[in-house]
């Protein structure tokens, strides 16, 4: 019978591992639209003279990147861990979370918004991933370039500054930047507690040299600035989300 005995004990470590799992509801504020900035001359006096800018972005192709990227995050820590990509649940929160001040209420609204499909589903916990205002931090090979705060994702123009020494020696400086600025919470959604956040200022740079017109915007194209940004969100969240969902642990 030692057979059987094993079985039972299988069986009810099954059923312990089925009952540890999670449900993740995701809800991603940064994937609607693009900032566009044109770098201006940093005065004397500190202002931001830059020049912004927004778009939207029609598809959901950068909000299914934030998913993906939350998503292969849950089920590592749990190969049982589900999630589930919501819908934006108010027009007008993105802007509150960008504003350090309102983000502990724009978590609530967004947590009151999702609760009822959430709770329908048997989703725990929420993962937000939110726009954060911070200076762009775009790498370059000697540290990071940018002025101004910016939130979200983003592409940054500079037409004054040469990336580096090497290109110092060409007559046109400029350069081409990618960013992403973002908060990530994870939240219980039945009482709307933040059970732990992380923010994510980060961002890639391309010479001028790469343009065949000397234009920065076409260092590369709309397709590879997608897949750029892309694989922002992946590498940035991957970094900052684990240890966050450790935290939030059931």
């Amino acid at each position: 019978m030692r057979w059987f005995a094993s079985l039972v004990a299988a069986v009810a470590f099954a059923g312990a591992t089925a009952c540890q799992a999670t449900g993740y509801a995701v809800v991603s504020l940064i994937g609607g639209e693009l900032t566009f900035v044109g770098a201006q001359p940093v005065s004397s006096t500190n202002l931001d003279r830059n020049h912004y800018s927004t778009v939207p972005v029609k598809d959901d192709t950068l909000d299914r990147a934030v998913f993906n990227a939350v998503d292969r995050a849950v089920v590592a820590r749990n190969a049982q861990h589900t999630a589930l990509l919501m819908r934006r649940p108010v027009s007008d929160v993105r802007a509150a979370f960008a504003d350090d001040r309102k983000s502990k209420a724009a978590v609530a609204r967004v947590v009151a918004a999702i609760r009822p499909a959430a709770d329908k589903a048997g989703l725990e916990r929420l993962v937000v991933v939110a726009p954060y205002r911070f200076a762009p931090m775009m790498a370059t090979a000697d540290g990071h370039v940018g002025t101004g705060r910016v939130a979200g994702l983003g592409v940054y123009v500079d037409r004054m500054t040469h990336l580096d020494r090497q290109q110092a020696a060409g007559a046109y400086p400029g350069y081409l930047g990618l960013f992403a600025n973002f908060r990530v919470f994870v939240v219980d959604v039945h009482d709307g507690r933040v059970l732990g956040d992380d923010v994510v200022t980060s961002g890639t740079t391309y010479a001028l040299a790469r343009s065949p017109t000397r234009d920065p915007m076409k260092a590369i194209s709309a397709e590879e600035k997608v897949r750029a940004l892309e694989a922002l969100i992946d590498r940035e969240i991957a970094r900052v989300l684990p240890p966050l969902l450790a935290k939030a642990a059931p």
